[in-house]
């Protein structure tokens, strides 16, 4: 028997070692990614500074040039990780109104897909879309509820594991690579950033339906910790609805903070989404799908990755 607790002991102990090993890793990936978009910021907001601050490359933060900076501003580097001197540098340049740019980290852009293509393939989606139910985990606020939507591109670790549903697959898979290069074009001009690429995670229509209030809406939440960016286009309906506006909250600065403090956001509210309009979406932007009181409304949504070139 004591052997067998040894043993016992030896694998929980080993068990928590490792869960600390992907936790650290968790943290680094989060990290780097945020210095990626701090980085991204500062270039759209102030040139000069993010010349001083960058290495050779441009493609990440310089520990020289950002304690220089630091430095010659006055302001303490001592004990600071690097990410912690990359806030400071980017609150510094916000105080200064560099730029005088509003960083939002979303947009509306009509018209951004064919409206008329869209409409014309109507009854192709109608028929293609089928209910399919994904377990979005614990700590998600659906769970294993979510059964609206239809799936063009699934992530291979979802359990239980379900498949794109191919009718679907054809119909809208062209509609899908528009919405990314569109993604594409607005990173790389909103936060000059000229080689980045996005990658689909999660492609899925969804259809909300006002026959069922579970079914009407989409309540406040992100799309994920790990997702980079979103895309939620507006699809035609033969079913015309009321209600579904779409709530975005956007920081009126664009540093990401640890907690989350709706009083620096701004809230935006688009209530007349057509066929074609795009919603984009930064990483980890809270918004809802508010209800729909009559009819049925379709939305095309991408989770996307992003990867930076050099």
């Amino acid at each position: 028997k004591t052997m067998k607790y040894v043993r016992l002991a030896l694998v929980a102990g080993s068990s928590a070692v490792i869960a600390s090993i992907i936790a650290a890793r968790f943290r680094k990936n989060r990290e780097a990614q945020e210095l990626i978009e701090i980085l991204n910021a500062l270039r759209a907001l102030n040139k000069a500074t993010y010349l001083v601050v960058s290495d050779r490359d441009g493609n990440k933060f310089s520990v020289r040039g950002l304690r220089s900076f630091l430095k010659s501003q006055g302001l303490d580097t001592n004990g600071s990780s690097l990410l912690e001197q990359a806030r400071q540098v980017l609150l510094w340049a916000e105080s200064q109104n560099c730029g005088q740019k509003k960083l939002l980290r979303h947009t509306l852009i009509r018209g951004a897909i064919n409206g008329n293509e869209l409409t014309g393939r109507l009854d192709q989606m109608l028929k293609a879309y089928k209910q399919q139910t994904l377990d979005y985990g614990r700590h998600s606020r659906y769970g294993d509820e979510w059964k609206i939507s239809c799936y063009l591109v699934v992530l291979e670790k979802w359990k239980p594991k379900i498949l794109p549903h191919p009718p679907m697959v054809d119909c809208l898979s062209d509609i899908m690579n528009q919405c990314v290069r569109v993604y594409e074009k607005w990173y790389s001009d909103r936060f000059s950033q000229p080689k980045v690429r996005a990658s689909v995670m999660n492609c899925f229509l969804t259809r909300y339906s006002a026959s069922d209030a579970r079914e009407s809406q989409l309540k406040k939440h992100i799309d994920g910790a790990n997702v980079d960016g979103s895309v939620i286009l507006a699809c035609p309906t033969h079913d015309p609805y009321e209600g579904g506006a779409l709530k975005v909250w956007d920081k009126r600065r664009f540093l990401p903070s640890k907690k989350h403090d709706e009083k620096e956001d701004s809230v935006y509210l688009y209530d007349d989404l057509r066929p074609g309009d795009v919603i984009l979406l930064g990483a980890r932007l809270w918004h809802q799908a508010l209800p729909i009181t009559r009819g049925t409304r379709f939305a095309l949504v991408l989770f996307l990755r992003l990867q930076y070139d050099k």
